[in-house]
């Protein structure tokens, strides 16, 4: 899945446009590459299956909480006035 373009680590490192840098990077965990992968895939899966607008929401969203995200993605329905914030646990 493409979408990281333009995208940094926060390493610092320069995103690819799959991501795959976060496959290497010493500066995030594997429990968070599991989870943010799962949510990512999710996403994708909302976007294909009920043919709905759903988008990844960006790290660092929070300020001094790096990881901190509100919601992992968000689904807008198109009956919805504000879109639905999912979260991945």
């Amino acid at each position: 899945m493409r979408g990281f373009e333009g995208r940094k680590c926060q390493c610092g490192a320069d995103l690819d446009a799959y991501g795959d840098h976060v496959e290497v990077c010493s500066k995030l965990s594997a429990w968070s590459l599991r989870h943010n992968r799962l949510a990512a895939k999710l996403a994708e899966f909302v976007r294909q299956t009920v043919k709905v607008d759903s988008i990844m929401e960006p790290l660092n969203l929070v300020p001094g909480a790096s990881y901190h995200r509100p919601a992992d993605f968000y689904t807008q329905f198109p009956n919805e006035d504000k879109p639905w914030a999912q979260d991945v646990a």
